[in-house]
């Protein structure tokens, strides 16, 4: 397929719940990314960390698989905390509260697939590097709120599209460096 390579980088630094940890290393992953993309090829669009509401990042997303060109390689990279739930994985925004009785309902849902269906775009990779414990919910069963489905790559038409995680179900997505900074 011809096409350019585009990447979308989203991150997810703060949360307004105080029960949610902030993740302050993430706008610096986001810019470290961005550099190392573009000087691979990329066309490197960061979202703008304040504006990381559930509907502001879900607009971010469906646009830019809506404005691909055909045949462009699509690479979303996602950073912040996540949630399982009901056999669908989230990403939890800034916005969230975990008191919500519909907690992973004001998160948003990581599949994908119908903006992929709808774009023109060739192969579709989605980076999902996001702590997968921390965030208790206050429901009767919390089990579910560590575990995450294990997303294989799907084949939708003429394109690959899959989803690469950065840790497996009940880790934490992040690293400690030697002087006991961390970063993801």
């Amino acid at each position: 397929m011809n096409g350019s390579f585009r990447a979308l980088l989203i991150g997810v630094p703060e949360y307004r719940d105080a029960a949610i940890p902030d993740l302050p290393f993430v706008t610096d992953d986001m810019a470290e990314l961005a550099g190392a993309l573009t000087s691979a090829g990329y066309d490197v669009a960061v979202h703008e960390p304040g504006e990381t509401d559930r509907e502001s990042i879900d607009a971010a997303i469906e646009g830019f698989f809506q404005s691909a060109a055909e045949g462009d390689t699509l690479l979303l990279c996602l950073s912040g905390h996540g949630v399982h739930h009901g056999d669908v994985d989230y990403l939890v925004p800034k916005g969230a509260r975990t008191s919500a009785h519909d907690f992973p309902g004001k998160c948003l849902s990581l599949d994908f697939g119908p903006y992929v269906e709808r774009s023109l775009a060739g192969d579709v990779v989605v980076f999902v590097d996001a702590c997968r414990e921390g965030i208790t919910l206050k429901e009767m069963s919390v089990t579910n709120a560590h575990r995450w489905s294990e997303t294989d790559v799907k084949r939708i038409g003429e394109r690959h599209y899959g989803y690469v995680y950065a840790c497996s179900k009940g880790e934490s997505a992040q690293f400690f460096s030697d002087e006991g900074t961390a970063f993801s």
